[in-house]
């Protein structure tokens, strides 16, 4: 014969159904407080949008071509540099000579860095 035992159903005991309950409760709570954070922080972040109306304005600073002079000469100062670790490299006989090569652009990059 079966036991009746064995047929009935396993349940868990009620002490835990009621924590298991609690916990999916505070789950959803936080889970909803943390989206509600969420979604105003992110608006908080998201940038104004311009009034369509009016045209954007490029900045200008008042001496735009002094900044532009510079910047360009820095360029050709970077340019002289690669043109001159290019021809030490191609010239290298060895691992030596190629780090001398390195170390050399190395420190006129510095120079040059400095100087902006």
């Amino acid at each position: 014969m079966l036991n009746q035992s064995a047929l009935r159903k396993k349940t868990a005991p009620a002490s835990l159904i009621r924590r298991d309950a609690y916990f999916g409760l505070g789950t959803l709570v936080a889970m909803t407080i943390l989206l509600l954070f969420m979604n105003q922080h992110a608006q908080a972040q998201t940038p104004a949008t311009p009034n369509p109306t009016l045209p954007a304005q490029p900045r200008q600073t008042p001496n735009f071509a002094e900044h532009q002079q510079k910047e360009l000469a820095h360029i050709a100062a970077h340019i002289q540099i690669l043109q001159t670790l290019q021809s030490c490299v191609q010239s290298a006989t060895s691992h030596e000579s190629l780090k001398a090569c390195n170390e050399t652009a190395h420190q006129s990059e510095e120079v040059n860095r400095r100087s902006k």
